[in-house]
């Protein structure tokens, strides 16, 4: 809502409330200068050009640390896949190493 550009402003009773008397009041409405100034455009679009460039960096930051986080966790996962597949790996050859010696004796003892 703007006030009307005077330097003096009538008011009435509204409704029937109060006094039908019309007061003066001696007011003198100024528009803020600075806000079509273009220094303060200039000011007020370095702030938030500022500002989103301060947020870009710091997400940037944010999302690298994320990254590198989990790359290691990445790593750390794969080299516990990568153990507990060379025991499985071990226990089979260990396996087929019994079974071979199992089946050679049983050949052997067969054909004596």
């Amino acid at each position: 809502m703007e006030l009307p550009r005077a330097s003096w402003v009538r008011s009435k009773s509204i409704a029937g409330f109060g006094t039908d008397r019309e007061i003066q009041i001696p007011l003198n409405v100024l528009k803020p200068f600075y806000f079509l100034q273009w220094w303060f455009l200039l000011v007020v679009l370095s702030v938030l050009a500022g500002g989103f460039l301060l947020y870009v960096r710091w997400r940037t930051q944010a999302l690298k640390s994320q990254a590198v986080k989990l790359e290691a966790a990445v790593k750390e996962r794969t080299q516990t896949i990568s153990e507990s597949q060379k025991e499985k790996l071990d226990d089979m050859r260990m396996f087929q190493a019994r079974l071979y010696s199992n089946v050679t004796h049983e050949f052997g003892r067969r054909l004596r």
